[in-house]
């Protein structure tokens, strides 16, 4: 064969040719494919690794939300006479002296039932919570003062006393979400320093 200028064209040569940028054309191909297919491993991969990161995170905060208060309790509790933590019944002149500090105590343990009920603390820092709560509960000094609160006009501590109807027995996450009738606010009396634990809403749970 001859091209138009009278030379010759090999064609054995321009057939391979042809081949040859087919087979380029396939590899290319091939090769975007698998890039392809990369890409989407890697986008995979990355959505995985940002969601482990997030539940780590919010594993992590909530690990330290619950130290805070684990924290800010025994504080509170050394605070108190030694003779109330070890089963003994206090005076009436000792009682009146301790007892906004067991309006604290209940206030807190009120607080610990809510945020439970909100899962803002986890099932087995719940469980360690409840065995406290009721140890304590059932000290004699912790009932004198139980039972002077429970004979004021104004009714506190709502959580606490559903708990205490259930025997200490059930988990608050698994109770109904009914209108709580307490309002959150300061957990001490006016007439003593400092405050309590910050409000926590259902809804922020």
């Amino acid at each position: 064969m001859r091209s138009p200028n009278g030379s010759m064209i090999d064609c054995c040569a321009f057939a391979a040719s042809g081949r040859c940028a087919r087979g380029d054309l396939k590899e290319t191909v091939v090769i975007f494919e698998i890039l392809t297919v990369l890409a989407n491993v890697g986008t995979a991969v990355g959505v995985g690794v940002g969601v482990w990161q997030l539940r780590s995170t919010k594993r992590q905060n909530r690990v330290q939300f619950e130290d805070g208060l684990a924290k800010e309790y025994r504080e509170l509790a050394q605070q108190l006479p030694v003779a109330a933590l070890v089963g003994e019944a206090l005076n009436a002149e000792e009682l009146a002296r301790y007892l906004p500090l067991f309006y604290r105590y209940f206030g807190l343990t009120n607080e610990q039932i809510f945020l439970r009920h909100c899962n803002r603390v986890s099932k087995e820092t719940w469980k360690d919570w409840l065995e406290g709560i009721e140890s304590n509960m059932n000290l004699t000094a912790f009932q004198q003062a139980w039972k002077e609160f429970q004979s004021k006009p104004a009714q506190r501590f709502s959580d606490l006393q559903h708990l205490a109807r259930e025997r200490f027995e059930s988990d608050p996450r698994a109770w109904p979400r009914i209108a709580w009738s307490e309002k959150r606010q300061s957990l001490l009396p006016e007439h003593s320093p400092g405050r309590g634990p910050e409000t926590v809403k259902s809804g922020e749970a």
